[in-house]
């Protein structure tokens, strides 16, 4: 039996999406209570699913204890920038015109056929309680087509497609409702709070004796210790604590889109330049790998010599994670302090 082309597939999901947002081919009941698309009350949204044509979908939520945004079931973080934008949006999302009878059907078809589908949940109920279909923009690049469907008590209602704006903003809405995970990942390394750091580890490979540790007791207290584990006495206090400060907020780049899988593999196996390991307040380790990043092919120095690794950026990986995440050594450069740093006067 042969299996449904992609073909059909899309067409039975576009006229699903036509029966849904435009039953029996008759035009929704046209009042103003249904093209009300702005959600002034953002901070009851507890979960947001966003679903495109193509299959992709993401599900953001906060329905946790920490009520921090999470993905795909706690997975990951969430970028707070995205969030935030999508909130904001909601929030200010005005209707610029309801679309003419006459041209209902022609955008509730465009809409089927490449839209995307948002979803918005509050009070950790199972059911949306407003949902988007996006479409297109219009011509002039001023507005969005979109179908707005309200949940209000088990009562279903449906909008007319309306062409929708942003105040301030020129473009097109559905680009800021994406689903792709990795734009979707919060950029953080490491994240604390001041007090959630007792330990930070940074070993050298290359050079061991530049490794060292600081120790943070609950009352802020410092202690540093060589690579040996012995205790340093003497050693610049105002260092160390600026160097923990920046432990609090680290973020990578991006992840890995130019190797290979062989040559990630590679990456992954080879000698490392340092080690970043810190330790929470309740003892839980992050640990970073950190690796020589090739240079883009064809760089030379001043002399007309090849160079070989990539001055700015560098590899890292979290231990237990096969995934590369470029690094930049402009933010990340700080952090590789070898024990000299704070015992010269």
């Amino acid at each position: 039996m042969k299996k449904p082309s992609f073909l059909l597939l899309t067409l039975i999901a576009v006229i699903a999406v036509l029966y849904f947002i435009f039953p029996d081919n008759s035009n929704p009941k046209t009042t103003s209570e249904h093209t009300d698309f702005a959600i002034k009350d953002t901070s009851n949204i507890d979960q947001i699913r966003i679903t495109e044509a193509n299959g992709g979908t993401m599900l953001v939520q906060r329905r946790n204890q920490s009520k921090k945004w999470k993905l795909n079931g706690g997975q990951f973080d969430a970028r707070g920038d995205a969030i935030s934008l999508i909130l904001e949006t909601v929030y200010r999302i005005k209707v610029k015109q309801e679309v003419d009878q006459k041209a209902q059907k022609n955008i509730i078809t465009q809409i089927a056929g490449s839209h995307k589908k948002v979803e918005f949940f509050k009070d950790d109920e199972i059911d949306p309680f407003k949902t988007y279909y996006i479409g297109n923009s219009t011509p002039d690049k001023l507005g969005t087509f979109m179908v707005l469907v309200k949940n209000e008590n088990g009562k279903v209602s449906r909008s007319i497609p309306c062409i929708m704006y942003k105040p301030g903003m020129y473009g097109h809405l559905e680009s800021r409702f994406f689903s792709d995970l990795n734009e979707w990942r919060s950029t953080a390394v490491f994240r604390y709070e001041r007090g959630d750091i007792s330990k930070i580890h940074l070993q050298f490979y290359e050079d061991p004796q530049s490794s060292h540790i600081i120790e943070i007791s609950q009352s802020g207290d410092l202690q540093l210790f060589n690579n040996q584990g012995k205790a340093i006495n003497n050693f610049n206090k105002t260092a160390a604590q600026r160097y923990v400060t920046l432990l609090m907020n680290l973020n990578y780049e991006g992840f890995n889109k130019e190797l290979d899988m062989q040559a990630s593999d590679s990456v992954l196996t080879s000698t490392p330049l340092y080690s970043l390991t810190v330790t929470n307040s309740d003892g839980v380790d992050k640990k970073v790998i950190i690796h020589k990043k090739l240079a883009p092919t064809g760089l030379t120095d001043y002399k007309g010599d090849e160079i070989k690794w990539d001055k700015d950026r560098c590899w890292g990986n979290i231990e237990g994670s096969s995934e590369l995440m470029k690094i930049q050594f402009f933010s990340w450069g700080p952090v590789f302090k070898p024990l000299s740093f704070f015992t010269e006067n």
